[in-house]
């Protein structure tokens, strides 16, 4: 325990170091929870304009587990989506519900630190069903959310598949080490479990391995043509 608290204190030190040599110097900093992969803070800027920034540092490790390596190299691929969307695509409901991508302030490719637009008033979706406000929800509310969210999905796909975007395609196409982390996760990690609940997936066994094996040529593709378009891979609740 000691040893983690002194890392975080290493990289809080670490980042506020960093920040002191742009124009984000910021009074305060406070570690956010939620999130397993990077280590990330709430700053206050010094300079009171905006009034909070959000700072992301990625390490060649998961940020909760030092063991679990990681290509540090997988934040210039957000970086690279984020500048592209440059916190465009918004989606909005009757029901005063917005769903957008922040945008990227700066980006330093040596320290793997981000800095982005903070959106205070946010919520994610399952700390919303988890809260009180989710109890007396109407059922028109509960259809904006899913609306918003579906349109908001389906206006990032669309846009992801526009020739003005090949370049961004090419450029996420080689993030290769989340290609194999998704594949082992979505497609690998799968097969294995049939052997933890034979009963339930042993008589799909046979699909599942063909599922597989067409996930992997996939990803052995080199050419890729505009049907392909990008893929949201992280648009989920969390645990």
């Amino acid at each position: 325990m000691a040893t983690n608290t002194a890392e975080k204190d290493e990289i809080h030190d670490q980042i506020a170091q960093e920040l002191s040599k742009t124009s984000f110097t910021c009074s305060s900093l406070s570690r956010l929870s939620g999130g397993t992969a990077n280590f990330v803070y709430r700053g206050t800027p010094s300079s009171a304009s905006p009034d909070s920034i959000i700072i992301k540092h990625t390490k060649d490790y998961v940020a909760s587990n030092r063991d679990f390596k990681l290509d540090a190299k997988r934040c210039h691929f957000e970086n690279a989506i984020l500048q592209a969307l440059d916190g465009g695509l918004l989606s909005s409901s009757q029901e005063n519900i917005t769903v957008k991508t922040p945008r990227i302030l700066h980006f330093d490719q040596e320290t793997n630190t981000q800095i982005m637009e903070d959106l205070p008033n946010s919520l994610d979706l399952k700390n919303f069903l988890l809260s009180e406000l989710a109890q007396d929800v109407s059922e028109s509310s509960a259809r904006s959310l899913g609306y918003s969210l579906g349109s908001w999905l389906r206006s990032f796909h669309e846009w992801g598949t526009k020739q003005e975007q090949r370049e961004t395609r090419e450029l996420l196409n080689q993030n290769r080490t989340m290609k194999d982390i998704k594949f082992y996760v979505n497609y690998s990690m799968l097969l294995d479990t049939i052997a933890n609940f034979p009963g339930i997936l042993e008589e799909s066994r046979g699909v599942l391995e063909e599922v597989h094996k067409f996930a992997a040529a996939e990803l052995k593709k080199e050419d890729r043509d505009d049907e392909y378009g990008l893929i949201h891979g992280d648009f989920w609740t969390g645990k």
